[in-house]
């Protein structure tokens, strides 16, 4: 699992090397992948900042005011739009909530503003990812732009079916 973690920490970290800050934002759901991914890109922004220097504003670095892109879908759970708000509360990221599917978002999105990459948490085996290869996780390419990379730090192999029994 270390070595994952390091794998992932380093992936956020090149990304941040790569792309101007700006034009990098963060595609949260409340769901348990992107709120891993919340902690992975935390973690990557502290030392990338810390590696690159940047050490005046440690303490002010170590939230990672990163742009957050909430897709709210009329279908979620309440307790999930909740946990979204407060968590992007808590740790001070900028919100923009688009009120329309993945993809239609991402279209508007690419045409309003300046983005370069995106960070989107999943893992091997979700039913809903639409593709992740496994120890090639950096780069891959919107097929709807090829101007915008999709950042998948987390090519976990815990299954999708893993999860807290209903009996708990």
């Amino acid at each position: 699992m270390r070595t994952k973690y390091g794998n992932a920490v380093y992936v956020v970290q090149r990304a941040f090397a790569l792309y101007p800050f700006e034009e990098i934002a963060f595609s949260f759901n409340g769901g348990k992948d992107s709120t891993v991914l919340l902690h992975l890109i935390r973690a990557g922004y502290y030392l990338y900042k810390k590696d690159s220097g940047d050490v005046a504003q440690m303490d002010a670095i170590k939230n990672c005011p990163l742009r957050t892109i909430y897709f709210e879908s009329p279908c979620a759970f309440p307790e999930i739009n909740s946990f979204t708000y407060e968590t992007v509360s808590t740790y001070g990221l900028p919100l923009e909530t688009i009120h329309s599917d993945f993809k239609s978002g991402l279209e508007g999105l690419l045409k309003e503003k300046p983005t370069k990459a995106i960070f989107i948490g999943t893992r091997i085996g979700d039913p809903n990812a639409v593709i992740v290869f496994c120890h090639c996780s950096f780069a891959l390419h919107n097929p709807l732009y090829l101007i915008c990379a999709m950042i998948m730090p987390m090519v976990l192999t815990v299954p999708y079916s893993f999860g807290i029994s209903a009996d708990l």
